[in-house]
C-alpha cells in the first residue's frame, strides 16, 4: 500500500507539471463561474419592456417571493383569473407599449411566475392571458383532476410506452404531493439550467483532455518498456495511473458543480428547495414525486457517473493507442457525435442504448424519459439505472486498461 500510495502521488505530479493541466482547470473555472452570472449580464427586453437581466431577476424574485407558502389551489388560481381579466379589459383600447407596461405591472406582473404553470394545465402552452381570464368555477375547482389527466394523456400518446411502463408511471404519480405547495425557486431553476448545459460537455472532453496522456504519454515517450520491466510496472504502477485517473475525476468534476450550485444559489437564493420538480419542469411531461434537492441530487451523481464513464473510455483508449493526442481525437468523437446526431425515439432498444453514452447521460430528457431499463415488470426509472450502468461499465473497461497497457507488444 506505501508504494501504491507514493506511486499515486508520482502520477499526480507528473499531470501537474503539464501546462495544459492547469490551461483546462483554469478555463473550467471561468466557464464554471461565467456559466453561472452570465444570464444576469446585460440588457433585456421582454414584452416591450427594458432592463438589466439582474434588474429583471430581482423584480421576478420579488413578485415570486410574495406568492411563497401559498397553495396552488382555487383561491389563487381565483386572483389569477381577476389580474388577467382586469388587464384585458384595462387595455382592449391601448396601443401605447409604456401604458400597457404600467397596467402589466399593477395586474399580472405580481403572479407572473405562476402563469406558466396555469397555462400548462389549462391550455397546454406557456401562455394563455385569454382562457385565464375566463375560466368558470369548475375549472379552477378541477385544477389538479385536469393536471393528472393531462399527464395520463401525455403518457397514453407516447406509443412506445409498454403497458407495464405506463403502469409504473402511474404508480409514481399517484404518490405526487397534491396540492402543490409555491415557493420562488429561480435558484434552483437556474441550477438545473445549467447541468442541462454545453458546460458539462465542456467538463467532460476537457478530463478526457487531462487524463488522455497517463498510458499514451508513456508510449510517445519510450518509458513503456522502462515501466513494465520494473519491480512494480505490471501491478502497482498501472493501478497507480487508474487510480489517479479516477480521483482526479472525480475532485475535478464535483468541486466545477459545487462551485456552480454555490455561485448561482448565492445570486439566486436558496428558497424552493423543497418545491415539487413539476413546478419547474413541464407540469404534464414528469411524475416522479421529487424536490427540488433531490433534482439537484439526482443531476449531479448521474453528471459526475457520466464523467467517470468517460475517464473510463478515454484510459481504455490511451492504452490502445500509441499517441496521447489519437486518443484525444477519439474521445472528442465521442462527446461531440452524440450531442449533435439523434437516433430517432421509435428504435426505442438503440435509443436506450445510445443514450447512456457520457455526453448524452448529461441531459435532462435521458436523465428523465418516459421509458424505463429492465425486464418485464422489473422496471426502474433511468436516474436510477444511469449511476449503476456507470459503475459496471467503468469498472469493465478499467480491467480492459489494465490489462492494454500490461500486456501490449512493446516496439
Amino acid at each position: 500500500m506505501r508504494e501504491l500510495g507514493i506511486l499515486i502521488k508520482f502520477e499526480y505530479i507528473k499531470l501537474f507539471k503539464k501546462r495544459s493541466t492547469w490551461i483546462i482547470l483554469f478555463l473550467l473555472l471561468a466557464a464554471g463561474i461565467f456559466g453561472s452570472v452570465e444570464m444576469l449580464i446585460g440588457n433585456d427586453i421582454n414584452n416591450g419592456k427594458t432592463g438589466t437581466n439582474y434588474e429583471n431577476m430581482i423584480k421576478y424574485k420579488k413578485n415570486a417571493l410574495a406568492l411563497s407558502g401559498r397553495k396552488i389551489n382555487t383561491e389563487l388560481i381565483q386572483e389569477v383569473k381577476t389580474a388577467n381579466l382586469s388587464y384585458l379589459e384595462r387595455t382592449s383600447n391601448v396601443r401605447e407599449v409604456t401604458k400597457l407596461n404600467e397596467i402589466y405591472k399593477e395586474t399580472t406582473e405580481p403572479y407572473e411566475s405562476i402563469i406558466p404553470l396555469l397555462s400548462v394545465v389549462y391550455t397546454g402552452g406557456d401562455d394563455a392571458t385569454e382562457v385565464l381570464a375566463h375560466l368558470t368555477q369548475e375549472d379552477m375547482d378541477n385544477f389538479y383532476p385536469l393536471l393528472l389527466e393531462r399527464q395520463k394523456q401525455y403518457l397514453e400518446s407516447d406509443n412506445l410506452l409498454t403497458k407495464a411502463e405506463e403502469e409504473k408511471l402511474m404508480v409514481y404519480q399517484a404518490e405526487m404531493d397534491i396540492p402543490f405547495s409555491y415557493s420562488y425557486d429561480g435558484g434552483w431553476q437556474r441550477v438545473r439550467e445549467l447541468l442541462d448545459s454545453y458546460g458539462m460537455i465542456f467538463l467532460i472532453f476537457g478530463i478526457s483532455i487531462c487524463i488522455a496522456p497517463i498510458f499514451g504519454g508513456e508510449y510517445s515517450n519510450k518509458m513503456d518498456s522502462l515501466i513494465l520491466s520494473t519491480k512494480y510496472g505490471k501491478q502497482v504502477e498501472i493501478w497507480a495511473k487508474l487510480i489517479m485517473a479516477f480521483s482526479f475525476t472525480l475532485l475535478v468534476s464535483v468541486i466545477y458543480l459545487l462551485i456552480q450550485l454555490a455561485v448561482v444559489l448565492m445570486l439566486y437564493g436558496t428558497s424552493g428547495a423543497n418545491n415539487p420538480i413539476q413546478l419547474i419542469l413541464k407540469l404534464k411531461n414528469v411524475v416522479y414525486p421529487l424536490d427540488n434537492i433531490e433534482l439537484t441530487m439526482i443531476y449531479i451523481i448521474c453528471v459526475v457517473c457520466a464523467t467517470l464513464l468517460s475517464t473510463a473510455i478515454t484510459c481504455v483508449l490511451s492504452s490502445k493507442m500509441k499517441t496521447s493526442f489519437s486518443a484525444i481525437i477519439i474521445c472528442f468523437m465521442l462527446t461531440i457525435i452524440p450531442v449533435l446526431v439523434q437516433i430517432p425515439e421509435k428504435y426505442r432498444l438503440l435509443n436506450k442504448i445510445y443514450s447512456l453514452l457520457p455526453s448524452r447521460i448529461i441531459q435532462s430528457k435521458n436523465i428523465f424519459p418516459n421509458y424505463m431499463y429492465g425486464i418485464g415488470k422489473w422496471l426502474v426509472p433511468a436516474y436510477h439505472f444511469i449511476p449503476l450502468f456507470c459503475i459496471l461499465a467503468a469498472t469493465g473497461l478499467v480491467v480492459i486498461a489494465f490489462r492494454g497497457f500490461r500486456n501490449h507488444q512493446v516496439a
